[in-house]
């Protein structure tokens, strides 16, 4: 694969995105299927020194999030064998994309934003469990 220097993270963060797409965001088998391919772009990713984008991290970090608050809800088996796989494919990709990087306070300032406008309840939980997982 050739890739073109400083556009790596672009791309990771356009494959991304592509979760929120209409035909994707229902089905957790394709966010997985989706999210291994980003794991493979992350694997591959250089990271220079220059800045390191973290937006996509925010993306995946909300749909982890989703995903852990499916189980405060009533679901199949099936979805929440769904929902366990996405939630794997998810920290699996956050894992080896982290590994890269050599500067995380970008991170830890992502992490204290989202700590501060904490909301109430399940989703409260969800969003400390995927800050948790995060870290």
């Amino acid at each position: 694969m050739i890739w073109f220097a400083g556009n790596q993270q672009l791309i990771l963060a356009s494959v991304i995105r592509h979760l929120d797409h209409k035909n994707v965001l229902h089905d957790p088998h394709l966010k997985a299927s989706i999210i291994q391919v980003a794991t493979s772009l992350a694997v591959q990713i250089r990271i220079g020194r220059g800045l390191v984008e973290f937006g996509f991290v925010d993306d995946l970090c909300r749909h982890l999030r989703k995903s852990l608050q499916a189980f405060g809800e009533f679901v199949g088996e099936q979805e929440l064998n769904s929902n366990i796989l996405l939630q794997i494919s998810i920290e699996e990709c956050l894992l080896k994309f982290f590994k890269r990087v050599s500067d995380v306070r970008p991170l830890l300032d992502l992490m204290a934003i989202t700590l501060e406008n904490l909301p109430f309840g399940v989703l409260a939980r969800a969003s400390i469990g995927s800050l948790i997982i995060l870290a």
